[in-house]
């Protein structure tokens, strides 16, 4: 009679074969194409010692085909938690030494349960994907678990971060489930993605295209904007996938993690005055800019490979993370046209949904003329930035760094009117205009000397406004800092005067 000290004995076995190398001989060949295997991936990605995993002894039912007689424990996808930084974190990964990562039945039903368990407890999921679709011996079952899939992502979708990181071939339904997720990272020479692959494309279409040609990382980072970060290494990928998270907060009722610095609030930004031009028509690296206001010149660019002509960023102002969005006059002259609008606007919809305030530095001489632009839907597809700056809730803060024309998403509440108290709050409720003396759109055409201030566009607030920032040596880098310092805690307190006047104004707006 087997006792119960018995079947905890095999149940120990069974747990060591399930989380052993199950093929020596895969693995080999995993580690010859420069890829991890999956535990190995999530070691990387986790806390060490952290990782809690769920079903290990999961395995197929299937018969036919010859699988009755291939049923390795897993069914080719490890899922668990762990914490990365302290902070929990949910994640799957495939394993492509088990049937090519491919999903069939058990190994979707595992995903479903840890997608759940993520939405359920309000924190992030990462996938590490390194999958070759549908498991075609299982048939419907196989394509039925993908619609889970696309379900969860869809109802997951700004309730909780999910972070999609490519690290093998992935096509179709493997491909589409990342694409519902908020960021991608692939890595070059080892990530590629496609609905059909170059087989399908030549009997089709008669088209020649390799497989990297078709859907590698340069090909989604650069061209189709499908892929958001793109790095050189499995090692430094997951480490920015670490960076990132450290950034976001769990949920969408909660506040990024606060990060201690050294950097002051009132630190004087005297660089600045050499990296923005006096004169209007020169060009100048905005990132620079960027780096000199926020904390320690840190920052996280998404779709750095992308729409070059707007950059979209994570970074810190005193301690809290903000998202900065920015026209980049070194390209393009920082014009917006189909490619930077969907950029701005899927970040700033981001930001919005997860609490992230955002900066606008704006110097833009509008969107880009051309038959090309109009044909290709530059109306409904620019209206997407429009909507996300009118449509977001988050403290939305905007910097005129040179030119700023008043079809620009920030500049909308701005318009000249004859009244104030009539215009229309759509995109900012600050806006700060840079000290540079320049044609602007929104300078007052009355006379002015240097000494006064410049014309922010709130009317009879700015002289109270400036009047409270004046007795502060403030530059243009002090003033974006001084706002986003701090929000309010319970008692009221903010880290700087020059924070709790432009709250202020904010709320002098709002109402």
């Amino acid at each position: 009679m087997t006792s119960i000290h018995d079947r905890l004995t095999e149940l120990a076995t069974l747990k060591v074969e399930a989380v052993g190398d199950i093929n020596e001989v895969a693995t080999e060949r995993q580690h010859a194409k420069g890829k991890l295997t999956a535990r190995e991936r999530i070691d990387l990605l986790l806390d060490k010692g952290t990782f809690t995993e769920i079903e290990p002894l999961r395995r197929h039912r299937s018969i036919g085909f010859g699988l009755e007689n291939n049923r390795p424990y897993t069914d080719g996808v490890v899922a668990g938690w762990g914490t990365v930084d302290g902070r929990t974190v949910f994640v799957y990964a495939h394993d492509f030494r088990i049937f090519g990562g491919a999903l069939g039945e058990a190994h979707a039903q595992k995903i479903h349960k840890i997608m759940d368990l993520a939405a359920a407890a309000g924190r992030p999921l990462v996938s590490l994907n390194d999958g070759a679709g549908a498991r075609i011996q299982e048939g419907v079952s196989a394509l039925a678990g993908y619609g889970g899939i696309f379900q969860r992502n869809t109802r997951s979708s700004g309730c909780i971060p999910q972070i999609s990181v490519m690290l093998g071939p992935c096509a179709g339904g493997a491909a589409y489930s990342p694409a519902l997720t908020d960021f991608i990272f692939v890595v070059r020479g080892v990530s590629r993605m496609f609905i059909t692959g170059p087989d399908v494309i030549r009997a089709v279409t008669g088209e020649e295209v390799t497989q990297d040609g078709l859907g590698g990382a340069d090909v989604h980072s650069g061209v189709s904007g499908v892929a958001h970060y793109v790095y050189d290494d499995e090692e430094t990928c997951l480490a920015e996938v670490r960076f990132l998270l450290s950034m976001l907060p769990s949920n969408n009722r909660e506040l990024a993690p606060i990060e201690p610095t050294e950097d002051p609030d009132d630190r004087p930004g005297d660089a600045l005055l050499e990296l923005v031009p006096a004169n209007g028509n020169q060009s100048y690296d905005i990132r620079s800019v960027i780096e000199e206001i926020v904390d320690d010149g840190q920052l996280m660019e998404v779709h750095a490979g992308w729409a070059p002509n707007l950059v979209c960023a994570f970074a810190r102002l005193g301690g809290e993370v903000v998202g900065v969005v920015a026209n980049q006059p070194a390209v393009m002259a920082g014009v917006l046209d189909i490619k930077a609008s969907e950029k701005g606007a899927r970040f700033v919809q981001f930001c919005d949904a997860f609490n992230v305030p955002l900066i606008t530095l704006v110097d833009v001489p509008g969107f880009l003329p051309g038959v090309d632009q109009e044909h290709e839907g530059i109306i409904r597809r620019g209206a997407k930035l429009l909507y996300a700056y009118c449509n977001a809730t988050v403290p939305r803060i905007s910097v005129a760094a040179m030119l700023m024309l008043p079809f620009h998403p920030p500049s909308l509440p701005f318009q000249r009117t004859p009244d104030f108290s009539k215009t229309s709050r759509l995109a900012a409720d600050v806006l700060l205009e840079s000290l540079t003396k320049t044609s602007h759109p929104l300078r007052s055409t009355s006379s002015a000397s240097d000494s006064d201030p410049p014309d922010c566009g709130c009317g009879a607030l700015q002289s109270s406004f400036f009047g409270a920032l004046s007795a502060t040596p403030l530059i243009p880098a002090v003033w974006p800092r001084a706002i986003m310092a701090s929000r309010s805690s319970g008692n009221g307190n903010f880290v700087s005067p020059a924070a709790r006047m432009v709250l202020r104004i904010t709320v002098s707006i709002a109402s």
